[in-house]
Protein backbone atom coordinates (compact mmCIF):
# COMPACT_ATOMS: atom_id res chain seq x y z
CA UNK A 1 0.00 0.00 0.00
CA UNK A 2 2.79 2.44 0.95
CA UNK A 3 4.62 1.62 -2.28
CA UNK A 4 1.44 2.33 -4.27
CA UNK A 5 1.08 5.75 -2.58
CA UNK A 6 4.71 6.61 -3.41
CA UNK A 7 4.20 5.65 -7.06
CA UNK A 8 1.00 7.70 -7.20
CA UNK A 9 2.67 10.78 -5.64
CA UNK A 10 5.64 10.53 -8.01
CA UNK A 11 3.28 10.17 -11.00
CA UNK A 12 1.23 13.20 -9.94
CA UNK A 13 4.37 15.30 -9.41
CA UNK A 14 5.72 14.23 -12.79
CA UNK A 15 2.43 15.18 -14.49
CA UNK A 16 2.29 18.52 -12.69
CA UNK A 17 5.86 19.36 -13.65
CA UNK A 18 5.04 18.51 -17.25
CA UNK A 19 1.96 20.74 -17.18
CA UNK A 20 3.86 23.66 -15.75
CA UNK A 21 6.45 23.52 -18.51
CA UNK A 22 3.79 23.68 -21.22
CA UNK A 23 2.36 27.03 -20.13
CA UNK A 24 4.24 29.85 -18.46
CA UNK A 25 7.90 29.45 -17.65
CA UNK A 26 8.44 28.92 -13.92
CA UNK A 27 10.99 31.46 -12.77
CA UNK A 28 12.49 31.44 -9.30
CA UNK A 29 15.20 33.36 -7.50
CA UNK A 30 17.76 30.95 -8.95
CA UNK A 31 16.96 32.58 -12.30
CA UNK A 32 18.05 36.04 -11.12
CA UNK A 33 20.52 37.65 -13.46
CA UNK A 34 24.04 38.91 -13.04
CA UNK A 35 23.89 42.43 -14.44
CA UNK A 36 26.51 44.33 -16.44
CA UNK A 37 28.90 46.10 -14.09
CA UNK A 38 29.10 49.21 -16.28
CA UNK A 39 25.35 49.75 -15.69
CA UNK A 40 25.84 49.77 -11.91
CA UNK A 41 26.08 52.56 -9.38
CA UNK A 42 29.15 54.82 -9.13
CA UNK A 43 32.37 53.18 -7.92
CA UNK A 44 32.29 52.91 -4.13
CA UNK A 45 33.35 50.96 -1.06
CA UNK A 46 30.44 49.97 1.19
CA UNK A 47 30.65 48.47 4.70
CA UNK A 48 27.45 47.04 6.17
CA UNK A 49 26.06 44.90 8.96
CA UNK A 50 23.92 42.11 7.54
CA UNK A 51 21.34 40.26 9.66
CA UNK A 52 19.83 37.23 7.94
CA UNK A 53 16.78 35.36 9.24
CA UNK A 54 15.76 32.02 7.78
CA UNK A 55 13.70 29.17 9.19
CA UNK A 56 13.85 30.53 12.73
CA UNK A 57 17.62 31.00 12.67
CA UNK A 58 19.42 34.33 12.66
CA UNK A 59 22.95 35.06 11.56
CA UNK A 60 24.76 38.35 11.57
CA UNK A 61 27.87 39.25 9.64
CA UNK A 62 29.76 42.20 8.23
CA UNK A 63 29.91 42.84 4.51
CA UNK A 64 32.53 44.85 2.65
CA UNK A 65 31.48 45.53 -0.94
CA UNK A 66 33.72 47.18 -3.50
CA UNK A 67 31.87 48.29 -6.62
CA UNK A 68 33.73 49.34 -9.75
CA UNK A 69 32.69 49.52 -13.38
CA UNK A 70 34.78 46.43 -14.18
CA UNK A 71 34.65 44.47 -10.91
CA UNK A 72 32.47 43.69 -7.91
CA UNK A 73 34.19 42.27 -4.83
CA UNK A 74 32.29 41.19 -1.75
CA UNK A 75 33.88 39.95 1.46
CA UNK A 76 31.67 38.65 4.26
CA UNK A 77 33.08 38.44 7.79
CA UNK A 78 31.77 37.00 11.00
CA UNK A 79 31.39 39.69 13.71
CA UNK A 80 34.69 38.38 15.14
CA UNK A 81 36.46 39.41 11.91
CA UNK A 82 36.96 35.86 10.61
CA UNK A 83 36.35 35.56 6.85
CA UNK A 84 33.13 33.82 5.94
CA UNK A 85 33.22 34.20 2.17
CA UNK A 86 34.81 36.18 -0.61
CA UNK A 87 33.48 36.58 -4.11
CA UNK A 88 34.53 38.48 -7.18
CA UNK A 89 32.59 39.20 -10.35
CA UNK A 90 34.31 40.75 -13.37
CA UNK A 91 31.23 41.06 -15.57
CA UNK A 92 31.60 37.63 -17.14
CA UNK A 93 33.00 35.29 -14.50
CA UNK A 94 32.12 34.90 -10.84
CA UNK A 95 34.60 33.30 -8.45
CA UNK A 96 33.81 32.41 -4.87
CA UNK A 97 35.76 31.14 -1.89
CA UNK A 98 33.95 29.87 1.19
CA UNK A 99 35.82 29.77 4.49
CA UNK A 100 33.03 28.02 6.39
CA UNK A 101 30.87 24.94 5.92
CA UNK A 102 27.82 27.16 5.25
CA UNK A 103 26.47 26.62 1.76
CA UNK A 104 26.37 30.13 0.29
CA UNK A 105 25.18 30.70 -3.27
CA UNK A 106 27.51 33.45 -4.51
CA UNK A 107 25.72 33.91 -7.81
CA UNK A 108 22.35 34.41 -6.13
CA UNK A 109 23.92 36.74 -3.55
CA UNK A 110 25.53 38.84 -6.29
CA UNK A 111 22.28 38.98 -8.28
CA UNK A 112 20.33 40.13 -5.21
CA UNK A 113 22.95 42.79 -4.39
CA UNK A 114 22.66 44.05 -7.95
CA UNK A 115 18.85 44.05 -7.86
CA UNK A 116 19.04 46.17 -4.70
CA UNK A 117 21.75 48.63 -5.82
CA UNK A 118 21.61 48.93 -9.63
CA UNK A 119 19.72 51.86 -11.16
CA UNK A 120 16.15 51.37 -12.35
CA UNK A 121 16.93 51.54 -16.13
CA UNK A 122 19.37 48.61 -15.79
CA UNK A 123 16.86 46.57 -13.77
CA UNK A 124 14.10 47.21 -16.34
CA UNK A 125 16.41 46.34 -19.25
CA UNK A 126 17.68 43.09 -17.72
CA UNK A 127 14.38 41.80 -16.29
CA UNK A 128 12.07 42.24 -19.29
CA UNK A 129 8.39 41.41 -19.18
CA UNK A 130 8.86 39.36 -22.35
CA UNK A 131 10.86 36.83 -20.27
CA UNK A 132 8.15 36.54 -17.62
CA UNK A 133 9.40 39.13 -15.13
CA UNK A 134 7.13 41.70 -13.49
CA UNK A 135 8.76 44.70 -11.83
CA UNK A 136 7.38 47.14 -9.31
CA UNK A 137 10.03 49.81 -8.84
CA UNK A 138 9.57 52.80 -6.58
CA UNK A 139 11.74 55.15 -4.55
CA UNK A 140 11.17 53.29 -1.26
CA UNK A 141 10.50 49.78 -2.56
CA UNK A 142 11.36 47.33 -5.34
CA UNK A 143 9.62 44.06 -6.05
CA UNK A 144 10.41 41.31 -8.52
CA UNK A 145 7.51 39.07 -9.46
CA UNK A 146 6.66 36.34 -11.94
CA UNK A 147 3.43 34.67 -12.94
CA UNK A 148 4.00 32.40 -9.92
CA UNK A 149 4.07 35.34 -7.48
CA UNK A 150 6.51 37.60 -5.72
CA UNK A 151 10.15 36.47 -5.53
CA UNK A 152 11.91 39.48 -4.01
CA UNK A 153 10.78 42.53 -2.12
CA UNK A 154 13.23 45.28 -1.19
CA UNK A 155 12.22 48.06 1.21
CA UNK A 156 14.50 51.09 1.53
CA UNK A 157 13.89 52.35 5.05
CA UNK A 158 15.51 55.33 6.77
CA UNK A 159 18.47 53.49 8.29
CA UNK A 160 18.31 50.08 6.68
CA UNK A 161 17.35 48.02 3.67
CA UNK A 162 15.08 45.01 4.18
CA UNK A 163 15.20 42.26 1.57
CA UNK A 164 12.63 39.46 1.56
CA UNK A 165 13.35 36.49 -0.70
CA UNK A 166 10.04 34.66 -0.74
CA UNK A 167 11.27 31.89 -3.04
CA UNK A 168 14.14 30.95 -0.68
CA UNK A 169 12.26 31.95 2.50
CA UNK A 170 14.68 34.36 4.09
CA UNK A 171 14.85 37.99 5.21
CA UNK A 172 17.95 40.15 5.22
CA UNK A 173 18.30 43.46 7.06
CA UNK A 174 21.16 45.66 5.90
CA UNK A 175 22.50 48.52 8.01
CA UNK A 176 25.03 50.87 6.45
CA UNK A 177 28.22 51.41 8.43
CA UNK A 178 30.21 53.39 5.89
CA UNK A 179 30.15 54.33 2.22
CA UNK A 180 33.07 55.91 0.33
CA UNK A 181 33.11 57.01 -3.28
CA UNK A 182 36.10 55.69 -5.17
Amino acid sequence: MLKLIKVLVITVLFCLSGCSSIGLQRLDSGDLKLLPLEEGPPASLIKQIIAMSSQGQEREFISVLKLQHDRLILVALWPTGQKLMELEYDGSRLTQQNFTPLDLDGELLTAVVQFVLWPEPSIRKNYPESEGWVLELGVKQRSLLTASGILLNVAYLENEIVIDNFDRDYRVKVKMLEKKDL
